[in-house]
């Protein structure tokens, strides 16, 4: 089975770029939904919390092999590509190791392993996801990226049956565009207790 497309941009999606930190993407017009001087326009003065108004939530979304994920993007500090990542003795399995991130020591999780959906490969599409939760700062290791997108609360259903490939408590539902089915993770969970502690 090939891989997926990486996602159509359409109404309330938006390329993400392969890496950089979230106030830049913010910052060059990702905030607003769409590129260009027509999404601009559109969204003109609307900051997050006009989007939340709206019943819209933004998201960034990657792939795990052919399935598209999410996070919300306020979750998101930055994307890197993977570097040099330091294996650390008697660390949990799905722990690949600690990244030094301007001087802060990280912890890289391989998201794949977590899920319980193999091993991770490094390729040049291979990306980390930088995200924070609570007061600890953490890497995903995540297949690529692929866009920064608006949902409405209306478009999130709760986790269908047929998702039976991860646990459960992982996922906080479901999001659907068009064809598309994005599934929403629980970072508090993913993360667990020997991390975010």
């Amino acid at each position: 089975m090939g891989k997926k497309e990486q996602g159509r941009t359409g109404e309330g999606t938006t390329p993400l770029p392969s890496f950089g930190l979230a106030e830049e993407i913010l910052g060059s017009g990702f905030l607003n939904g769409k590129e260009g001087a027509e999404g601009k326009e559109k969204n003109e003065g609307k900051g997050t919390s006009a989007l939340q108004d709206e019943g819209l939530m933004k998201y960034v979304t990657f792939f795990l092999e052919d399935e598209e994920y999410a996070l919300p993007i306020s979750q998101v500090q930055e994307i890197k590509r993977v570097g040099d990542i330091t294996r650390v003795p008697n660390a949990p399995e799905h722990v690949r190791g600690v990244m030094n991130l301007r001087g802060r020591i990280v912890p890289v999780i391989e998201l794949k392993k977590r899920l319980s959906l193999g091993e991770a490969m490094i390729d040049n599409e291979s990306r980390i996801v930088v995200v924070e939760q609570g007061r600890k700062v953490l890497g995903l290791m995540v297949d690529r990226v692929a866009q920064v997108l608006n949902m409405a609360a209306g478009q999130i259903e709760d986790t269908p049956e047929e998702v039976v490939q991860i646990q459960e408590n992982y996922i906080k539902g479901v999001g659907k565009m068009d064809e598309r089915m994005i599934i929403l993770l629980d970072l508090e969970q993913i993360v667990g207790k020997e991390v975010a502690a």
